[in-house]
């Protein structure tokens, strides 16, 4: 139960800290690719999250493994995660944090399915397109359905957009029974 909160919470104090040095594009791209290199080096996250590695331990390692190659707000952010043992929700302050970012851009969260992966270029324009017939600013995330046929579907809020194939060709069907 102790989880609840806490990685709102430090998602929340490293944005504070981003915007009070003037340093959010450093550091949003600094977090970005730190969270790259846990997802792709697993066992480094696990030394991180271990209780029997002191925190000097981990501070030596935090500290040659990334200083001077991330902003020092990100390391201090680093080594306070290592202090308060909080490595354990890594994922969940990452998901955090990229919401509440969205969140201070005005940007709104969705899915896009599609039957490929789409293109940056195209889910830029599916982006502005639905984001337009929505009067939102839409930062979406692109989930292969291969039950789709062609086409998308996009969730945004409660709120569906169904340029599907599949749906189009039922339409066609249930207007031609009479």
């Amino acid at each position: 139960m102790e989880k609840l909160g806490v990685e709102k919470a430090y998602a929340s104090a490293l944005i504070d800290v981003a915007i009070e040095a003037g340093k959010e594009a450093q550091i949003n791209e600094d977090i970005a690719a730190l969270d790259v290199v846990m997802k792709e080096n697993p066992e480094l996250l696990k030394m991180l999250q271990t209780p029997s590695v002191s925190k000097a331990d981990k501070h030596s390692m935090i500290e040659n493994i990334f200083g001077g190659k991330v902003q020092d707000e990100v390391i201090n952010f680093m080594l306070l995660l290592a202090d308060n043992s909080r490595y354990y929700c890594w994922p969940e302050i990452m998901k955090a944090y990229k919401k509440l970012l969205d969140e201070k851009q005005g940007l709104v969260s969705g899915v896009v399915y599609s039957v490929k992966p789409l293109s940056k270029d195209v889910l830029a324009k599916v982006e502005a397109s639905v984001g337009a017939q929505l009067g939102e600013s839409l930062k979406l995330e692109n989930r292969v359905d291969e039950t789709l046929i062609g086409g998308f579907k996009v969730f945004v809020d409660g709120k569906v957009v169904d340029a599907s194939f599949k749906t189009g060709l039922e339409n066609i069907r249930k207007s031609m029974q009479v």
